[in-house]
């Protein structure tokens, strides 16, 4: 597990290690989290890293819903609701990126 302060470290380290899964608060410095969910999709690297995106803008966050494979967790958010986020995207979700 790894920890990034903005968006472009961020890339860099999943660029970098490759972990399983992306959990991104969509309010970032430097590269929002939209964008570097977008940007995890240009890399031959990242392109098949499942995202988790954060937001306190809930209603905001899925009026940009534009890719069926991001799950959103509304923040605040309990233990149980990260755990379902993250189940969803490792044991559920179909990615078909590559």
């Amino acid at each position: 597990m790894f920890e990034a302060d903005n968006g472009e470290t961020g890339l860099e380290m999943a660029i970098e290690h490759s972990p399983q899964l992306a959990i991104i608060d969509i309010d970032i410095p430097n590269i929002n989290g939209f964008m570097l969910s977008e940007l995890l999709k240009e890399h031959d690297e990242t392109v098949d890293i499942p995202v988790v995106l954060m937001t306190g803008m809930a209603q905001h966050a899925y009026a940009w819903k534009f890719d069926e494979e991001i799950v959103y967790l509304e923040k605040p958010f309990d233990d149980v609701a990260l755990l379902t986020a993250v189940k969803q995207q490792l044991f559920v979700t179909p990615h078909t990126n590559t």
